[in-house]
């Protein structure tokens, strides 16, 4: 069992490619193997029957136009990318979450892809930090209680809002937590 958590792809930012051309050349050893280390312990862990979770953060959008590791600007769409992401890699789901923009999920059942994306409601945000986290344990309880797809991203977009209306995750009230699923329940949107 595995989460990929990110906001982008392995490339460098548009200025570093700006700075040194051939940044994603010089640079594709240490990428993938900084991603392959964290795969190999999620390897490693899943193989002991634990479970494990994967964040891993990157440096350009995810979908739009990026480079490759061979220097190639190209555009990817939601669906390729992460397509290729999820048949590649040793996961279950990919969130992607960038600044103010929905959150997308996505998934490959049956060799078929599904998407669905969110937008958090607009509140008044007292404090960000941990808002990652407590996004990645509201979807792992969700999906570890057997809530189908779409009810972990509700979820998991609930508690990280309730989270940043608060100052310290200490504040953070379950009730909360509950009002803001109901306002997202219906915000869920398909991705083709």
């Amino acid at each position: 069992y595995g989460i990929l958590i990110t906001d982008g792809i392995m490339s460098g930012s548009n200025s570093e490619i700006q700075r040194e051309p051939n940044y994603n050349k010089t640079r594709r050893g240490l990428l993938t193997q900084k991603i392959q280390n964290v795969f190999n312990t999620y390897k490693e862990n899943k193989e002991n029957k634990q479970l494990s979770a994967i964040v891993i953060q990157y440096t350009s959008s995810f979908d739009g136009k990026y480079y490759d590791y061979k220097n190639t600007n190209i555009t990817l769409n939601n669906k390729e990318r992460s397509t290729a992401v999820l048949e590649r890699l040793p996961i279950k789901a990919l969130v992607v979450t960038d600044e103010d923009a929905p959150v997308r999920a996505f998934r490959l059942v049956e060799k078929k892809f599904q998407g669905v994306q969110i937008q958090p409601p607009q509140i008044q945000v007292n404090n960000r930090i941990g808002a990652g986290d407590s996004f990645f344990a509201g979807w792992l309880y969700a999906d570890g209680m057997g809530m189908d797809f779409e009810h972990c991203l509700i979820k998991a977009t609930a508690v990280a809002t309730a989270r940043c209306e608060v100052d310290r995750p200490c504040n953070l009230k379950l009730e909360r937590v509950a009002e803001v699923e109901v306002m997202l329940a219906d915000a869920v949107e398909k991705l083709e």
